[in-house]
């Protein structure tokens, strides 16, 4: 299975240094819904590649189906957050948001976000009591950006460009 090459990919490096990749369009145009965990043993050494989370198939309940050019943040408790995109077979943009347990090696369902959008920002938030003192930052990722329009892509509200949404993963909600 090709993992490398995929475009819209979703993935990041957890705090152990893993480095995992999901979803996305292989090289074939095929949009996946696989999710796979690459290591590096040592500096400079062999990469050792492993599947975390097989495909998933379509009308799958509880689990993201096949999806690219969404957005995804790993936050710093190691969870996967994916949001948007478009599917496979069906919308486009989407507004929904799945977290993915590294721990478990399982997918949730968390909520549907503001606005629909394909290519979104999404940051994992940092620890600072000066700026935010009530945020958890370790169950907090924070989206900005992406694009609600184009030829190919249904037709929603646009998002103000300057909306900041914050989703804290252990509420499940947005704001």
């Amino acid at each position: 299975i090709e993992v490398f090459g995929r475009s819209g990919a979703a993935g990041g490096s957890s705090s152990s240094g893993d480095i995992f990749i999901s979803h996305g369009q292989d090289s074939r145009g095929t949009v996946r819904s696989d999710m796979h965990l690459v290591t590096l043993p040592s500096p400079l050494n062999m990469l050792v590649m492993g599947q975390v989370h097989g495909p998933i198939r379509d009308f799958t309940v509880g689990e993201p189906h096949a999806l690219q050019l969404g957005g995804s943040a790993i936050t710093l408790s190691d969870q996967l957050v994916l949001y948007g995109g478009c599917y496979a077979n069906g919308m486009c943009p989407q507004q929904d948001t799945w977290l993915f347990d590294f721990s478990r090696r399982h997918w949730r369902y968390m909520s549907r976000g503001h606005s629909p959008r394909i290519r979104p920002c999404l940051a994992s938030a940092f620890p600072s009591r000066d700026l935010a003192p009530d945020l958890d930052a370790h169950h907090t990722v924070i989206l900005w950006g992406g694009l609600e329009r184009g030829k190919h892509y249904i037709r929603v509200d646009k998002a103000s460009p300057f909306e900041i949404d914050v989703l804290d993963t252990a509420r499940k909600t947005w704001t």
